[in-house]
């Protein structure tokens, strides 16, 4: 009786473990992960203890700060005698004007103005004082002039007057003070001067975010970079690291290349986005380590520890620039998580913007920022939206300010200090000259890729197809994810041709219907036992994108009731037969036209006789030179204008429009590491679309001929085949029509091998 009842509990056992199989496997490899994640945190949470070879901040940089003589001191410094001599002047013609005046105090000196208070006689009124404003500032020879009548909480008149000769706020002489030298704040930085000529200096991490608002022109981009070079005197780069976007590409790419930089100046959206992606990782990797070791911030973490975690500012210029529409909302919701936690983990942000009452700016994320810079504005409206209150709309511009933080109930009047471009090239030429050309893109890779991929891509696609639409509020209710990820997940379904493009609020239209969804997954269980079914349909493929002029596997898969592996399988098929060029992203394929007749006679045809009476130009960009050596003498026999210009950075753009190419041959890494002047060439010949450039690259720079197509750099490109000794390239040349200018296709052969040449769009 026993041993039954013995038994059966055994089977009751045994079918409870199999029914709970797959969650059993899934609390062991949540535990096995757990258990690798606590020693990775014990192992960085022990005091003294080095950090983990495989993380970013320990990669060897260098151990060098920028040194202060290269901030050579460049403010004019406004003598007593001209202040003395201001004051006669106000003292005389206050006389003129019969006002007189009871007692007249020592000057204010200002960075900019000085500010002259004095206490008129009994009877005197003020409205007298303001009626002479003008003739007033005739008499100083200066405009404009301000009269505070009175000055707030007393009975004097104050009178401001601007200096002839701007002084302003050396940047230099702001550093090479004790107050700066010996503080204990590692993020303190120069604010410049107040209205009293008293130094203002202020703490990011204290901030611990800065919003800056201000008209163009106002000094914002000198303020970032007084900022930006105040921090590099500071610290090394072992200590501080910068991620910097620049919408304009102008103020900030100077520091490309710099030690300091994770990643190269940010100048698109989608790169923005991808940087705040890697930052929230870094700060929640960050959080935990602090939890592990039982600290609360980056500060106490780093006390005893021999190699410390660094602090990151990130610094966005003009950010409104950088996105429009909904573009904004997933913006600003990726940046509040920052701003809310990257205090603790030493991440700080600093956003500037000329457009303060954009509605990125609107809801939380101005909330969470509790430390405002209003440079001159362009109305009191613009002031209120920076600051909430009025006052910047009355700053004269060239760097002054007003400032507040969350401790300070009004804002103070600064005069911020400025850096001109030669010390800025100064210590940029320092940087690049002591730690060589730094490769900042080898700690973070901005670059998107279709393989970056939402894990609930597929739960998403099952469930828009199966509702009939698509819209963000959908995929936040049944999925219970943010805005964010639901619109990242909706552009991604779109790249894929699951759902249309979106228009204005209307849900977006799911071109898949149920029951092609069913008789797809029931096809791709067929071809995942049976891949060669694959060639069944290639010709049916083929015919469909020449047809189309469209290639993508998410074409494919509706119009043929296909999976989507094995859309894939037939693209690949086609590009090997030369059908379509080959992947870009998640961008459809270039479908190559086959109804255009190409030439395939051999070397000869680049010197052929038709193309000599062309008179045909080839312009060439290569550093070594080996195409100039190998066909040089070839080009000059056969007629050709050749010229070979090295690197493109090193050419002003309309020296190479003077020579007037047929054809442009190009190193694919040279645009790509060695500036952007190519870039400009591709958009100067575009409009006309008479100059193709094609791009030379090898095997192992296929990412950089993904980035110089991205970027509209090159109309195609060739794969060059590195033999023993030398490299050997056959361009063959196709003319329809000697008047017009067709799109040629470039080959290349190499012994026996032939390999067709991509055009690239």
């Amino acid at each position: 009786m026993f041993l039954q009842i013995f038994l059966i509990l055994i089977l009751a056992i045994l079918i409870i473990i199999i029914l709970e199989l797959d969650k059993i496997k899934k609390s062991i490899t949540d535990l096995m992960g757990r258990a690798k994640d606590a020693s990775l945190l014990n192992r960085l949470s022990k005091p003294g203890q080095r950090h983990l070879s495989n993380s970013w901040w320990c990669l060897e940089t260098p151990d060098i700060r920028a040194p202060l003589k290269l901030l050579k001191s460049s403010g004019q410094k406004f003598s007593s005698d001209d202040v003395k001599h201001l004051k006669e002047i106000i003292e005389k013609a206050l006389r003129d004007h019969n006002i007189k005046v009871e007692t007249m105090n020592e000057p204010l000196i200002g960075p900019r103005a000085a500010t002259f208070s004095f206490k008129p006689a009994a009877g005197v009124q003020a409205a007298e004082i303001l009626a002479v404003k003008h003739d007033l500032a005739s008499e100083l020879l200066v405009h404009p002039i301000k009269i505070e009548a009175p000055i707030s909480g007393t009975d004097l008149i104050g009178v401001e007057v601007p200096y002839r000769r701007q002084a302003g706020v050396s940047l230099g002489h702001e550093l090479e003070t004790d107050k700066f030298i010996n503080t204990k704040n590692p993020l303190t930085v120069p604010f410049g001067r107040d209205s009293e000529n008293k130094q203002r200096s202020v703490n990011l991490h204290n901030l611990p975010h800065l919003l800056i608002g201000g008209a163009a022109g106002s000094g914002k981009s000198v303020f970032i970079n007084s900022l930006i070079i105040s921090l590099m005197t500071k610290h090394s780069p072992r200590v501080l690291r910068f991620i910097l976007a620049d919408s304009k590409r102008v103020d900030l790419t100077v520091y490309n290349s710099l030690p300091y930089l994770l990643t190269p100046v940010i100048t698109t959206y989608q790169k923005i986005i991808n940087a705040l992606y890697w930052c929230s990782g870094e700060l929640d990797l960050r959080l935990k380590i602090f939890a592990a070791a039982e600290m609360r911030n980056l500060e106490e973490y780093n006390k005893d520890r021999p190699e410390k975690l660094p602090y990151i500012i990130f610094i966005l210029a003009e950010i409104s620039d950088f996105c429009i529409g909904d573009q904004k909302k997933i913006l600003a919701g990726k940046m509040i998580k920052l701003l809310q936690l990257g205090r603790a983990g030493g991440l700080h942000l600093v956003a500037a913007t000329s457009k303060p009452g954009d509605e990125l700016f609107s809801g939380a994320l101005k909330a969470n920022f509790p430390a405002r810079l209003a440079l001159a504005a362009s109305s009191e409206q613009e002031s209120r939206e920076i600051l909430n209150t009025g006052g910047a709309e009355r700053l004269s511009g060239k760097g002054e300010a007003l400032f507040i933080n969350a401790e300070m109930s009004q804002p103070v009047r600064l005069q911020l200090p400025y850096v001109g471009h030669e010390i800025i090239k100064n210590v940029v030429d320092y940087f690049r000259g002591q730690s060589g050309n730094f490769k900042p893109a080898d700690v973070i890779d901005l670059a998107s890729s279709g393989d970056d991929l939402d894990e609930l891509l597929e739960t998403a696609k099952s469930l828009v197809i199966e509702e009939g639409h698509a819209s963000i509020s959908l995929l936040q209710r049944k999925l219970r994810i943010e805005y964010a990820r639901a619109s990242y997940i909706l552009d991604q379904l779109e790249n894929f041709g699951v759902i249309g493009p979106a228009s204005g609020a209307n849900p977006r239209e799911v071109f898949i219907t149920p029951e092609m969804y069913k008789k797809m997954k029931k096809r791709a269980a067929l071809e995942n036992a049976n891949p060669a079914l694959v060639d069944d349909m290639l010709g049916e493929a083929k015919e469909l994108v020449i047809k189309s002029g469209h290639a993508s596997a998410a074409y494919l898969e509706r119009k043929l009731n296909i999976s989507y592996a094995r859309s894939a399988r037939l693209l690949d098929l086609m590009e090997e037969q030369g059908v379509i060029g080959p992947g870009a992203g998640a961008l459809p394929r270039k479908v190559i036209n086959n109804n255009e007749q190409v030439i395939l006679a051999g070397e000869a045809s680049l010197f052929s006789a038709s193309a000599k009476k062309m008179n045909f130009r080839i312009l060439h960009f290569e550093d070594d030179g080996m195409l100039a050596k190998m066909y040089g003498a070839k080009f000059e026999k056969a007629g050709f204008a050749y010229v070979n210009y090295g690197s493109p950075s090193k050419n002003p753009v309309a020296v190479v429009l003077k020579e007037k190419p047929d054809l442009i041959i190009m190193d694919i890494i040279m645009p790509v590491m060695d500036g952007f002047t190519a870039a400009e060439i591709l958009k100067s010949h575009a409009a006309t679309k008479k100059i193709p450039i094609v791009g030379l690259c090898n095997m192992s720079q296929q990412a950089d001929v993904a980035r110089a197509a991205g970027l509209g750099m090159i109309d195609y490109f060739v794969k060059q085949h590195f033999i023993p000794g030398e490299i050997v390239e056959k361009i063959k040349d196709y003319f329809k029509d000697p008047k017009s200018y067709k799109p040629i296709a470039f080959y290349l052969m190499s012994g026996n091998l032939r390999e067709r040449v991509s055009p690239v769009k």
